[in-house]
């Protein structure tokens, strides 16, 4: 009888109901295979070991979905609810830098997890292809770093910039302070700070003149410039003009005042002097006779007197004066 009726139990090891298409519902030891079929009218699940419906399913998805997940940053305060961004699954998180996304560097920002269960994002201690970086204090004096070097901009618009650039540094009117002493020397190039040019401004000068006399010390910081007076005497003159000063000697007043000492046969005893300007007076001396020429020439001639002889009778003149060996031998 194909169409059992009236029984309380069945015992099988295996029941398979055939399905259409070959998707055979069976049941034996090793559970139900529904063979691809639905389960329909399933009563919601108790247990944790319990089947479960689509409605519990759905339910258990919806209430995973809808509880999300939840974000906060280093401002987060348990205390403040708008310190948390919850989101549901699927929903979009934005996390936004600002920045022109043409003009971002790569591996500059680097992400760890530490022992806490926090990613920590963290900037890399050597940044590179950076192009520019700026920054401002309170009171908005701007730094610029960039390829050209390195720019300050008071806040002020009258106040001139800072910079240190490959042209050179410009300290736009402030002071440079504490800059190390530099070396003076032939070939330094190095820059000097203030204490080494005070020494050098309070170096001072003096001239020196005959006789151990010398000028007052002046200061080379002299506010009013450093000044010696070159002044003229006996016949000299100065005259300072255009950057130069001028020496004129009066020739007539060096005469006037200078005096000419002389002496004859290095006897001192007979020791004279006389005025330039008066100048010597060569005399006439005993049968000799004095003249001057140009060029200082000096010239003494002497005097002779010839003898003559008349009816073999010698005749002497009567004025004084030499008388030469060849006058003598035509007396003879």
């Amino acid at each position: 009888n194909k169409d059992l009726t009236g029984l309380d139990s069945v015992t099988s090891k295996k029941l398979t109901v055939p399905g259409t298409g070959g998707k055979d519902t069976v049941i034996d030891s090793n559970g139900i295979n529904a063979g691809g079929n639905k389960i329909t009218n399933v009563a919601p699940g108790v247990v944790g070991t319990d089947a479960v419906n689509k409605s519990q399913l759905d339910t258990a998805t919806n209430n995973l979905i809808d509880k999300g997940m939840k974000f906060s940053a280093d401002d987060y305060d348990p205390a403040n609810a708008n310190s948390t961004i919850s989101k549901k699954l699927n929903e979009r998180l934005e996390v936004v830098g600002g920045a022109d996304k043409t003009k971002l560097s790569d591996n500059n920002i680097g992400s760890i997890v530490d022992n806490t269960g926090k990613i920590n994002i963290k900037l890399g201690k050597e940044l590179t292809g950076l192009t520019s970086a700026e920054f401002k204090n309170a009171g908005g004096d701007k730094t610029v770093i960039n390829g050209n070097g390195l720019i300050v901009v008071p806040a002020t618009p009258t106040a001139s910039p800072i910079s240190i650039t490959k042209d050179g540094i410009s300290a736009g009117d402030k002071v440079i302070k504490n800059v190390g002493p530099g070396a003076i020397t032939k070939t330094s190039t190095d820059a000097i700070n203030g204490s080494q040019l005070y020494n050098l401004a309070s170096n001072t000068i003096q001239l020196g003149g005959d006789k151990a006399t010398t000028t007052d010390k002046q200061q080379l910081n002299n506010a009013g410039g450093i000044k010696f007076d070159i002044v003229g005497a006996n016949g000299i003159t100065t005259e300072a003009k255009d950057g130069k000063v001028t020496v004129s000697v009066d020739t007539s007043t060096i005469g006037a005042n200078t005096k000419l000492k002389y002496k004859s046969n290095s006897d001192a005893t007979t020791a004279q002097e006389v005025k330039l300007s008066d100048g010597l007076n060569f005399k006439d001396g005993k049968f000799t006779t004095a003249s001057v020429g140009a060029n200082g020439e000096v010239k003494y001639d002497t005097v002779t007197q010839g003898i003559t002889v008349t009816d073999g009778k010698a005749t002497i003149p009567a004025t004084d004066g030499l008388t030469t060996a060849k006058d003598i031998a035509n007396v003879v």
